[in-house]
């Protein structure tokens, strides 16, 4: 039979509306069906925590959540749109477990978290004060250095965290970038907790997070390294000789121009007076600048003269 004949019969249109009317009630029906999901990576949350207390550790963070509902509701459904937490209003120093608190949205039925449980440690919150150390890097430009000592503001912070964190923390430090530096380098540096291996530790807070540091950039001034000489004046008493003499350190650096350095060989202590002297004399003095030198370090040593009965 032609298709233009059965549309025109009646009991044909009749039954294939009934059939489209089952088709899509079926549909529909099977549209509206629960389904079941297990949404993983659900962070777990703290609340109710005393003052002075921190969770330090968590374990483990995040749950999986079983949630039955609607196929549609159950596909859209992700991780930010489920609550997991623990109640720690009743909660003291030690590690212990707590059972999971779940929250979801509506038109969703709950079926489980796995793990129900969770272990969390909680500890008294510390603070630590710390003066701010400085670290560099890269290298100055040529004929630059840092030998100053840098400015820092605050010059102390204060770490905050729990106990056991805070323990570990034995330095504040910041570190200022001066590859190529020909001036003073100023930046904002973020400091950062270090530990004895001079690793940042995890779970403090820094406060201020950021300082301002500057480091000294200045031309670098030649130096030399030279023996020092003792000098005596006077004799000893009658029956006794000098039997020799030592200086500590036994050299010094010597800082200034580069034509001054290349034409000395040796600096001189002030004399040692010896006068009458019948044992050891120990005695602190200066070392004696050169013409031309700007500086000598260190600035003072010592010497000891040995004083003998002569044979």
């Amino acid at each position: 039979m032609r298709v233009d004949k059965l549309l025109q019969n009646e009991l044909f249109i009749r039954l294939f509306s009934l059939v489209v009317a089952i088709l899509v009630y079926m549909v529909s029906q099977g549209a509206g069906a629960n389904v079941e999901r297990v949404v993983t990576g659900v962070p777990v949350n703290t609340a109710g925590l005393g003052a002075g207390m921190v969770a330090s550790s968590i374990r483990p963070a995040t749950v999986a959540v079983t949630v039955t509902g609607s196929a549609a509701v159950v596909n859209a459904l992700d991780t930010t749109k489920l609550s997991a937490s623990v109640n720690l209003s009743a909660a003291k120093s030690g590690d212990r477990t707590y059972f999971v608190q779940v929250s979801i949205p509506p038109g969703l039925q709950y079926v489980a978290t796995t793990p129900a449980d969770i272990s969390v440690v909680v500890e008294p919150i510390s603070n630590l004060e710390e003066a701010v150390q400085v670290d560099t890097s890269g290298t100055p430009a040529p004929g630059f250095g840092t030998s100053g000592t840098p400015s820092v503001q605050p010059a102390v912070v204060v770490i905050t965290g729990a106990a056991s964190a805070v323990q570990q923390v034995v330095r504040a430090a910041v570190t200022v970038p001066v590859d190529s530096a020909s001036a003073p380098v100023t930046v904002q540096a973020t400091v950062v907790a270090e530990d004895a291996n001079h690793q940042p530790v995890t779970g403090v807070q820094v406060s201020p997070a950021e300082v301002e540091v500057t480091v000294p950039v200045t031309p670098v001034v030649p130096e030399k390294t030279v023996p020092v000489e003792a000098q005596l004046s006077g004799q000893p008493a009658p029956g006794y000789s000098l039997a020799g003499a030592s200086v500590s350190p036994a050299q010094v650096t010597v800082l200034g121009p580069q034509a001054a350095l290349d034409a000395l060989q040796t600096v001189s202590a002030e004399p040692v007076a010896v006068d009458g002297a019948t044992g050891t004399v120990k005695l602190d003095v200066g070392v004696i600048q050169p013409p031309g030198v700007t500086a000598v370090n260190p600035s003072e040593v010592t010497v000891t003269v040995t004083i003998a009965k002569s044979k």
